[in-house]
């Protein structure tokens, strides 16, 4: 949802198979500004998914995760210095326990 409508978007999931699995989900069209509301189930869905084909993982439903990152990543060695304006308001993470 981006202020109040639903939009569709095309995520690309990133992998990298360290000494932990790193999923990173980026939206294609990024949004400038805005309200918005997403719901999580579906990264947890498109992670199980990905982490099926991993031999590394066996049971995605025992695994947790150690962090959530809602932003943006920037730069290279050569970047020295960037701005950014993120303003989070009314942030709330609605649970719901899946049996």
């Amino acid at each position: 949802m981006l202020n109040g409508e639903s939009v569709e978007g095309t995520w690309e999931l990133w992998h990298a198979e360290w000494g932990w699995d790193y999923l990173a989900f980026r939206l294609k069209d990024p949004v400038k500004e805005g309200k918005v509301k997403f719901d999580v189930r579906h990264f947890l869905d498109a992670a199980g998914k990905a982490l099926s084909s991993s031999a590394r993982v066996k049971d995605f439903e025992d695994l947790y995760f150690t962090v959530w990152e809602i932003g943006t990543e920037f730069g290279s060695p050569e970047t020295k210095s960037a701005q950014f304006g993120w303003k989070f308001e009314n942030f709330s993470i609605d649970l719901e326990v899946r049996e």
